[in-house]
């Protein structure tokens, strides 16, 4: 129990900073299984190349996932990020996800906004083959 208040202590913190000097507003809990009802409905939203007008700030608590993004000269880039990754999409940065094969993840998302993220989707073909995830 003491290490679950330490962590929770921790993400508590890097929060109160993130509203200090980025003025978030919010965050959430998403946690992602094969048990979760209608999974691969709500993973589909993820799997297009979208973009958010706000930045996209995630911790991974545990399991992991992959993001895909779309460099400004058009390459492609997917990246892995699993417990203990924080990731900071910049806002207007074009962007996938989808999950690893364990199709586990844990994560706290910051939002900069009450609404949450928007996805704007671009009909962006992606050049990677994904892994089956559902």
């Amino acid at each position: 129990m003491r290490r679950r208040h330490r962590f929770k202590g921790a993400l508590d913190g890097y929060f109160e900073q993130l509203k200090q000097t980025a003025g978030y507003q919010s965050r959430d809990l998403i946690v992602l299984h094969p048990e979760v009802p209608n999974l691969s409905t709500l993973l589909a939203k993820f799997d297009p190349c979208h973009y958010h007008t706000d930045p996209e700030v995630r911790y991974i608590i545990a399991g992991d996932g992959v993001f895909g993004f779309v460099r400004p000269d058009g390459t492609q880039v997917e990246l892995t990020v699993q417990a203990e990754d924080y990731i900071n999409i910049p806002a207007n940065t074009e962007h996938w996800f989808y999950l690893t094969p364990s199709q586990r993840i844990k994560a706290v998302r910051y939002f900069t906004t009450t609404e949450g993220w928007v996805p704007e989707y671009t009909n962006t073909e992606k050049r990677f083959r994904q892994a089956a995830a559902v």
